[in-house]
């Protein structure tokens, strides 16, 4: 793929093999796919993906598909509101990045543990999101309101830096391990990009 990948991309392929070895199939979701690069890498290295966004474009999942087989399958919509049925029965490799943000706190923590309960343990999440401690804080609207209910819009000239014009709920580093572990996550590795995103390696428990 000729999107830029990072170190915390490159983990969760090289857990992806592990995977791949393991389980036949094995099977990674991609939670706010977007364009759907890591879907694509996921692909090529012979895992089944499902990608869900609010927009996942057939076009792209064709395209994905014609490269690697038919490895990959969308589902377009709001994550909160997906069937059961529609989910994978066993997940192996959850990817989320930059996604849970756009969740309050309690949606969050119900979709987390919608996917937990279909990994088993020794499984990976791979999640990142929008930090507290970092410029998006300046002029945030809820900013001192506790996780729970913390959901508020960037300042102006924030939101248009960062073309960000929804609502987030940011996350400090703390918070960003309690909500993997009252999901059932133990984390493996959070650190702080130099973009101020948050980035996690949890284990299934």
């Amino acid at each position: 793929c000729a999107l830029p990948i990072c170190e915390w991309d490159r983990a969760a392929l090289h857990f992806a093999l592990e995977a791949g070895a393991r389980f036949s199939p094995a099977v990674a979701v991609d939670l706010g796919a977007g364009l759907g690069a890591q879907t694509a890498r996921f692909a090529s290295l012979g895992l089944s993906v499902l990608m869900i966004d609010l927009a996942a474009r057939a076009e792209l999942v064709d395209s994905i598909n014609a490269l690697y087989g038919r490895r990959v399958s969308a589902i377009s919509g709001d994550v909160c509101r997906i069937p059961d049925e529609a989910l994978p029965q066993a997940v192996h490799l959850l990817f989320s990045q930059r996604m849970v943000h756009y969740l309050r706190y309690g949606e969050a923590v119900r979709v987390l543990k919608r996917f937990a309960s279909r990994m088993s343990g020794g499984a990976r999440l791979f999640m990142s999101c929008a930090c507290l401690a970092s410029e998006l804080s300046e002029g945030y609207s809820a900013l001192g309101q506790p996780v729970e209910e913390r959901f508020g819009y960037l300042a102006p000239a924030m939101a248009e830096k960062h073309n960000v014009l929804e609502p987030l709920c940011l996350y400090s580093k703390e918070e960003f391990a309690s909500l993997a572990a009252k999901c059932g996550f133990s984390p493996l590795e959070i650190f702080q990009s130099e973009f101020g995103t948050l980035k996690g390696v949890f284990r299934r428990e």
